[in-house]
């Protein structure tokens, strides 16, 4: 089992990217490639899915990305592909959210999840989530990211606009017209 690679990011597709590690390269999916830039130095978190006729490497930028991903895998009917669309539509935080609160609308609004896949994310991992993990100031900024979202914004752009927001005790009101301001620039 691969856990973690770092190395120097070599190459980005559409849904990966390759990682040299001492001249071997690593193919790695990843949910949002061009977050990152090429000849930098990277490191992932990974999740080697082995199967009898698959083997492949998911990565992550933290722990919490990959301990979300694998307890997604957990679901009926959700598989790898399924898994890393939902993590590249939205957080961890916001995922755990929506199952706490049944919020059926929201994972639906998530491409490849019906009412039916909605309905056994919940059923699945409802109260098997850590929830006491967020600050109320992580609180505002989902809440942010929330709206921003809602005014049709995707996730890349959204995570774009939060770069140099502060968001320590800051109303959400606050945090979503600084995003407001960076993305029309």
């Amino acid at each position: 089992m691969i856990a973690h690679i770092k190395g120097t990011l070599t190459t980005i597709t559409i849904n990966s990217v390759v990682v040299d590690v001492h001249g071997v390269g690593y193919q790695i999916f990843v949910s949002n490639p061009y977050e990152s830039k090429q000849n930098t130095e990277v490191f992932f978190h990974t999740y080697h899915h082995i199967r009898e006729d698959i083997n492949v490497l998911y990565g992550f930028k933290t722990l919490e990305d990959k301990d979300m991903y694998i307890r997604l895998l957990s679901v009926k009917g959700v598989g790898p592909k399924v898994a890393m669309t939902i993590l590249a539509t939205t957080s961890s935080s916001m995922v755990i959210h929506a199952i706490d609160t049944e919020d059926v609308a929201f994972l639906k609004k998530i491409p490849g999840i019906g009412p039916k896949a909605a309905g056994q994310i919940i059923l699945d991992l409802k109260g098997k989530l850590a929830t006491n993990l967020e600050t109320p100031a992580n609180q505002n900024q989902n809440e942010a990211i929330e709206v921003l979202l809602a005014l049709g914004y995707t996730k890349k752009e959204i995570d774009f606009a939060l770069k140099g927001v502060g968001t320590v005790e800051v109303e959400v009101e606050v945090i979503v017209k600084a995003a407001l301001k960076n993305i029309m620039r």
